[in-house]
């Protein structure tokens, strides 16, 4: 059987990927959420970091991208997934080279995703904070001054 992975479109430019962390074996891994992708899958080098110590069976599907080329696999094995106070056993296959881990539809059925929260945008408070220090006098309250500069103004008459 083969399934299509879609390897995300932000890596060309194109839509931004939403993305979660989930717990695989409770180690962290950033996952993006792709309902393109019948298989959740992670890279060789996330298997070899953290995931190593379970085995891997031979692959029983055939991976393709969406543009066609076969995806080389490793092999998959069953992990531990926690995301949202959720735990599940669930299928993880790993592939051979650069490519994002994917949480595809198998465990998009079985786990429940936070929609909302995925989407949520969130002020960078620190961010504001680090300008606003950086830069107090220009957002003083008093009327601030600038030194160096020519500045020539013309007032209309009645104004």
């Amino acid at each position: 059987m083969a399934v299509v992975v879609n390897p995300g479109l932000d890596r060309s430019g194109g839509t931004k990927a939403y993305k979660v962390t989930a717990l695989l074996e409770g180690q962290p891994v950033k996952m993006e959420i792709d309902t393109g992708a019948a298989v959740s899958l992670v890279s060789d080098a996330i298997y070899s970091e953290i995931l190593s110590h379970l085995p891997l069976k031979p692959p029983d599907v055939v991976l393709k991208t969406y543009t066609g080329e076969s995806v080389t696999m490793k092999g998959f094995t069953q992990v531990t997934v926690e995301l949202n106070g959720q735990t599940k056993k669930l299928p993880l296959y790993v592939v051979v080279g650069d490519y994002p881990s994917l949480m595809g539809r198998s465990w998009l059925e079985q786990l429940k995703v936070d929609w909302p929260a995925i989407h949520m945008m969130t002020p960078k408070t620190q961010d504001l904070e680090g300008v606003l220090q950086k830069h107090t006098e220009v957002f003083k309250q008093e009327l601030g001054s600038m030194e160096g500069i020519k500045v020539k103004l013309t007032v209309e008459p009645g104004s």
